[in-house]
């Protein structure tokens, strides 16, 4: 019996939409959908774990804020975890500040 390990396989559907918006703003949307499934049962739940996720993300930047090539960036990052042990289910909101630069 091995601990500590936890094999898992999975799949992800997910897309995003960005656009520029007046006034240098830009906005985008990234919406995914994730589900894990592990392949054995975990000893202290007496149960194989499986996980459904959606992620939704939102950022916005102005690219006429430069500063030696880079913008600030806003994003809010909304997760919901469904899981069929309770331990692992949970909610989440993100919000995230960092620089961009673009090519």
């Amino acid at each position: 019996m091995a601990f500590g390990t936890a094999i898992s396989h999975g799949v992800w559907v997910g897309g995003g939409y960005q656009q520029d918006l007046l006034g240098g703003f830009s906005a985008g949307f990234q919406p995914s959908y994730f589900i894990t499934r592990y392949d054995a049962a975990l000893a202290a739940f007496g149960k194989t774990r499986r996980d459904d996720t959606v992620m939704l993300a939102f950022a916005l930047l102005n690219r006429r804020f430069d500063y030696h090539g880079f913008t600030p960036r806003f994003s809010y990052v909304f997760t919901e975890q469904h899981s069929n042990i309770a331990l692992y289910s949970f909610t989440r909101h993100q919000f995230q500040i960092g620089l961009t630069s673009l090519f």
